[in-house]
């Protein structure tokens, strides 16, 4: 049974794992569904990460390939999920808090003029 919407667009990667952090390279197809990224207007290349947070909960988020991550400093904006993972399930959440990220932050983008205020991940 083919799945419809975002999930059935992601190409699936050999995962990249670091003890409690598992990282994966998302790729979709051109779409108006993701909001494009405010640094440089990618909307199709995403990394997803899973880390563990507490015992028995770990952290999803997606961040665009050129290393803005809106969730970085705003850990309540990271999808919560008890086995983690990136599974496409796991990763059309999280896309879909980074378009409710983005949209949250887009007045305060076009108060200060950055394209892309806070979110910086320098350790990435």
């Amino acid at each position: 049974m083919k799945r419809k919407g975002i999930t059935r667009k992601i190409k699936r990667t050999t995962p990249k794992t670091d003890r409690s952090e598992v990282m994966r390279v998302v790729r979709l197809r051109e779409n108006t569904r993701i909001t494009h990224c405010p640094k440089c207007g990618n909307n199709t290349i995403f990394k997803a990460f899973s880390s563990q947070c507490a015992e028995d909960a770990c952290e999803v988020w997606v961040e665009c390939e050129c290393g803005y991550d809106p969730t970085f400093g705003r850990p309540e904006y990271r999808f919560e999920d008890v086995w983690g993972g990136t599974s496409p399930d796991n990763v059309e959440t999280a896309l879909g808090v980074w378009n409710d990220l983005i949209a949250d932050l887009a007045p305060k983008m076009e108060e200060t003029g950055n394209p892309a205020p806070g979110g910086e991940n320098e350790a990435r």
